[in-house]
């Protein structure tokens, strides 16, 4: 299976050891399947904290997607300019189970948008089936803010049942076919975008990001 990384700064396997502990990172990231767009999540996470990103758009092509995602500090630029260090594992549902997909690992610039394209091309076609679009940029809490009764405006619903989040560890662990389980405590759902591990998640629907938080 051969990925194509491309980024608008580089790709590194090694990223710098020492995180701030209240650092967090805003990735607003486009999901797209044979060069359509399923959907546009935004994520907050910490620094070196894994968020668990599923996709489910039941109009789309597609198969159900998953994601962990991480970013943490990268390494400086020859010129001295900082990147973010963001590591994805992707996956897709087949026959109701994960299937890895790829694990990129790239270093992007902040706020400059990069491309990872993912999938078996000669399998698919001409062209890779999945892309991401990723801007990583350090979380200003300025900007942005989830609060309970907000959540509730946009239609962010709460945490599902508690035996879903286990087995989700054992599908991650052993295998087990559970890409339908529900996701567990610490996890929130907007349209089409389920969230667990991140402060804030959203999906871009028709230019408007719609939120909601498992903490809010």
């Amino acid at each position: 299976m051969r990925n194509v990384l491309k980024s608008a700064a580089i790709c590194t396997l090694m990223f710098a050891s020492a995180a701030h502990a209240d650092t967090s990172y805003r990735l607003d990231m486009k999901v797209l399947y044979n060069g359509d767009e399923i959907a546009a999540p935004t994520i907050v996470v910490a620094s070196e904290k894994q968020a668990d990103v599923i996709v489910d758009n039941p109009k789309a092509t597609s198969p159900k997607m998953r994601m962990l995602v991480s970013a943490e500090p990268g390494p400086k630029m020859s010129d001295g300019k900082d990147t973010i260090g963001v590591k994805i594992m992707f996956f897709e549902s087949v026959a109701d189970a994960w299937v890895v997909v790829a694990e990129p690992v790239i270093g992007v610039l902040p706020s400059v948008e990069s491309s990872v394209q993912m999938g078996d091309a000669a399998k698919a076609g001409a062209a890779h089936p999945y892309e991401v679009r990723l801007t990583a940029t350090l979380f200003d809490p300025a900007t942005m803010s989830v609060g309970g009764e907000k959540m509730s405006a946009l239609g962010g619903s709460g945490c599902p049942s508690r035996e879903g989040s286990f087995l989700f560890a054992l599908a991650s662990v052993f295998g087990i076919s559970t890409a339908n389980a529900g996701p567990g405590p610490g996890c929130c759902a907007v349209t089409n975008v389920t969230c667990c591990g991140s402060t804030i998640c959203c999906n871009n629907v028709n230019n408007h990001l719609i939120c909601c938080s498992p903490n809010p």
